[in-house]
């Protein structure tokens, strides 16, 4: 399940050139930022929305007073959400900028907004309640196996207690 650990917010965001494993989706809240990508440097201001793909080199220099939300879907991530495809490219010039932008800023409201780190989850956030229902019922079937084996654990230990006092009984008596 991916959790808050997907979205971070930075205040400033600074990293030294490195490889990228899955994807990024990077959203200026406030300031500016030099974002580098395989050696294309670029000038981004609040409101942009950046992609780093997979396997892209990249950098990103920001101001001290800059604001900026990191999304990081892993190989992992992405190959759940695409039924193992190796989908790990998103064309920047083919993607709805105004819709990723509004995805970004829906992401970090609902981010900010809800109470308790394990209420926050990023694939609800993004693609709505409806996504995550088939993932309900599996949860539902762990719950039960989950009762049955501590039934069982519990039941061991009470068998085990009255072999255990019957023993200080029979030393007792005898």
């Amino acid at each position: 399940m991916l959790h808050d650990c997907n979205l971070k917010i930075y205040h400033p965001l600074n990293i030294q050139y490195e490889f990228n494993l899955g994807i990024i989706v990077l959203y200026i809240i406030e300031g500016k930022a030099s974002i580098s990508i395989n050696h294309s440097k670029n000038e981004y201001k609040s409101g942009d929305v950046i992609i780093i793909n997979d396997l892209e080199l990249f950098g990103v220099i920001t101001n001290k007073d800059t604001i900026i939300a990191c999304l990081t879907l892993s190989r992992i991530e992405l190959d759940e959400i695409y039924h193992f495809n190796k989908r790990y490219f998103l064309n920047p010039n083919k993607i709805d900028n105004a819709l990723l932008k509004a995805r970004m800023i829906k992401l970090i409201s609902n981010y900010l907004n809800r109470e308790g780190r394990e209420n926050r989850n990023v694939l609800e956030s993004i693609f709505g309640n409806n996504f995550l229902k088939g993932f309900d019922e599996f949860k539902e079937i762990l719950k039960i196996i989950t009762t049955v084996i501590l039934i069982i654990i519990v039941i061991w230990l009470i068998s085990l207690f009255i072999k255990i006092l019957k023993k200080i009984i029979k030393n007792l008596k005898g």
